[in-house]
């Protein structure tokens, strides 16, 4: 599998589907997505459509405060230690990036327990040339971020936090983390990025095996609420849950899950 940072192949599936992948309409807000400088290749209309994608008791457990525009950004060629050495991976010079698909669309920042951020960046017109793609980028990202913000309180200080699931069923967040993981990781991954956290792939920390989870559980939230997802087995890009039905049916129970306390 090609490297989980370089998006060739995903910008590729997205120009090659522009017309099947539908995003949601546009909404015009009054609690509309608070955005700090200014979007180039997507529009808060399109963010508040994504965001009603999410169950309203997803949104109440999110930390999401606003989005911060970010410039053109790369990951650096030896990004991969970068990380494991606890060094910034990244670059705003193209000449410095690891090849020039190696884009950073998207971050999720946690200013506080409280509030966080997600960063969204602009995508270099060189790397991806169709305007429609690179919006179907950033909504992919804003989508993945925003999952980040829900599942934080329940990766760091689950014990605390109480969630009532539609059956009645009353889990900790850390045990609904948990739960998704134990199930996940029988499966291969759900998505080319995701895979570079699973075991025996480059970004895997088997110090931190919840950052697997999480982002295993960001690509797959991702995967349901848009209805596709750039994976390897190409039976599975529109139809993401074919072989695991037993996450469809839990992604679908954490997202409505109510937060008790």
């Amino acid at each position: 599998m090609a490297n989980a940072f370089d998006m060739n192949g995903t910008i590729e599936f997205y120009s090659n589907n522009i017309d099947r992948i539908r995003l949601p309409c546009r909404k015009a807000e009054k609690n509309s997505v608070k955005v700090k400088g200014e979007l180039r290749d997507i529009e808060v209309d399109r963010l508040n459509a994504l965001r009603a994608l999410y169950p309203s008791n997803s949104l109440e457990r999110s930390v999401f405060e606003y989005v911060v525009a970010k410039p053109e950004t790369w990951f650096l060629p030896d990004a991969e230690s970068r990380i494991r050495g606890g060094k910034n991976p990244v670059t705003t010079a193209s000449g410095e990036a690891m090849s020039q698909t190696s884009i950073v669309p998207s971050y999720f920042n946690p200013v506080s327990w409280e509030n966080g951020e997600i960063w969204l960046f602009d995508i270099p017109k060189e790397a991806v040339r169709d305007s429609r793609v690179r919006e179907i980028i950033l909504s992919e990202g804003f989508i993945h971020e925003l999952a980040h913000s829900i599942n934080f309180i329940s990766r760091y200080k689950g014990d605390g936090q109480k969630l009532r699931f539609p059956n009645g069923k009353i889990l900790t967040g850390k045990e609904a983390f948990e739960s998704f993981g134990e199930i996940a990781l029988k499966h291969e991954p759900m998505s080319h990025y995701s895979s570079g956290y699973f075991p025996g792939r480059i970004l895997f920390d088997s110090a931190s095996p919840d950052r697997t989870i999480d982002e295993e559980l960001c690509e797959t939230i991702a995967a349901y609420l848009l209805g596709f997802s750039y994976t390897p087995s190409e039976s599975r890009r529109f139809s993401p849950f074919a072989d695991r039905p037993e996450i469809l049916a839990f992604v679908k129970d954490y997202l409505n899950a109510k937060l008790i306390f």
